[in-house]
């Protein structure tokens, strides 16, 4: 839980830090279409600059709560994209655009799931 009024302190630093790598750790093992673009290594290069982030942004650089903020839009499915060139990241994230198409296994599923996640239904693209 990142309080509003702890902006600045050390364990707020490290929890956004924490964050930061939750969810590299989530695209790693779930978004495999981030390949393209080669966002899931670019993000995972990014580590270190994340680390070099002010919490809060300045008059020239981006901060890390505004980074976190712009990871999660770029991740959202939908049309979306973010800014993440202050972490050397130049396309828009969430841009997965190919010339000739994005070509999907056998194996893909689309997975249709409620807001509140309790709901899941995965269909196979095969059984489409």
């Amino acid at each position: 839980d990142i309080s509003l009024s702890k902006y600045g302190d050390a364990q707020t630093e490290d929890q956004l830090d924490q964050f930061f790598g939750f969810i590299v750790s989530q695209v790693n093992s779930y978004f495999n279409l981030y390949d393209i673009n080669q966002f899931r290594k670019k993000l995972n290069d990014a580590a270190d600059k994340f680390d070099t982030l002010p919490i809060r942004d300045t008059d020239d650089m981006q901060g890390k709560i505004a980074t976190i903020g712009q990871l999660l839009i770029g991740l959202q499915a939908n049309a979306a994209r973010s800014d993440l060139r202050n972490l050397d990241i130049k396309t828009p994230f969430g841009k997965l655009q190919i010339g000739n198409g994005i070509t999907l296994d056998l194996d893909t599923s689309v997975i249709y799931q409620s807001p509140t996640g309790l709901f899941e239904r995965k269909i196979l693209l095969a059984d489409l």
